[in-house]
């Protein structure tokens, strides 16, 4: 099931847009209103594949690729049609002769307007530091949106992030889906505080699983929770005997805690991070809060190199 669904994202990300990019090589509208409407129809559903889709699996490096091959044959399309009349010869009006483009393209405009909102930094977001190591990391859960993060369908985890490596080749891992934990970029990779404070949970001994298993009867995995500047921030899915520090233990910003596993409720290595306010519950049941890292807002597909 998980290859499959890897496969449709691959045709998604990569052969959707090429696809679109030749239909506007190839249009020849009779009116500049027309082609308007094609070109907003295509540009939309683009800027969804760029924004929603999992360009951790479709390559990290070929998204811009893939982008620049349709921004060329946008350019191309709107130099061949600029000096076209605006309404069709015939008079129809564009609705009309339109209507199983502007259809859809109301639908996915809208879908579009949400992606957008949410890839927005939220006016109440706390600043907290990058908390892994030595490498270059790919969000793929993350923002104020159900489309690109999954968390806001839960509220004390609504501005959850989850994280995973990039390769050399700008991929997760070799591989669609391997069972070789080694082959995902981001296992064992170094994880730190990311703020100062005192940790107040810590779980170790959970095994790392062989995807595509998991654990849902421990959600969080191995993890370690911190209490800092008013916030409870947890950090899950470590590596088995990697946790290196102790309920009680004060902890600076930067600190080494553990690593990278696949333990818990999980189908593949990355780290979890979320906050919530201190004192409305316990990190699982607490207000979600919004978290920025190094003042950037960790949205889907956001990189950022260690």
């Amino acid at each position: 099931m998980m290859l499959l669904l890897s496969l449709v994202m691959l045709f998604v990300c990569i052969v959707m847009p090429l696809g679109f990019a030749w239909l506007l090589w190839r249009a020849d509208n009779a009116s500049l209103a027309g082609w308007l409407v094609t070109a907003a129809y295509a540009s939309t559903i683009v800027f969804l594949v760029m924004t929603v889709g999992r360009w951790d699996i479709a390559g990290a490096y070929l998204r811009w690729a893939v982008l620049a091959i349709f921004l060329l044959a946008l350019v191309l399309s709107c130099l061949r049609h600029r000096h076209r009349p605006f309404r069709a010869p015939d008079g129809r009006p564009i609705f009309r002769s339109h209507w199983a483009t502007i259809l859809p393209l109301v639908v996915f405009l809208a879908g579009a307007i949400h992606v957008g909102l949410g890839l927005m930094v939220p006016t109440v977001a706390r600043e907290l530091a990058f908390p892994i190591e030595n490498g270059r990391f790919m969000v793929v859960h993350g923002g104020k949106s159900v489309l690109i993060n999954y968390h806001q369908a839960h509220a004390p985890q609504a501005y959850a992030v989850d994280m995973v490596g990039l390769n050399a080749v700008g991929f997760r891992a070799f591989g669609l889906h391997p069972q070789d934990l080694g082959s995902y970029a981001i296992f064992g990779a170094h994880v730190v505080a990311p703020c100062s404070g005192e940790v107040v949970e810590v779980a170790d001994g959970l095994p790392d699983l062989t995807p595509p298993q998991t654990d849902p009867e421990n959600p969080a995995g191995n993890h370690v929770v911190i209490v800092c500047n008013g916030l409870l921030v947890l950090l899950a899915h470590l590596r088995v005997g990697s946790v290196a520090v102790e309920t009680g233990e004060a902890v600076t910003v930067g600190q080494a805690v553990g690593a990278v596993g696949n333990s818990g409720n999980t189908t593949e290595p990355h780290l979890h991070i979320h906050a919530v306010l201190e004192g409305t519950g316990s990190v699982l049941t607490g207000e979600a809060v919004p978290i920025l890292f190094d003042g950037r807002h960790p949205v889907r597909n956001a990189v950022f190199a260690r």
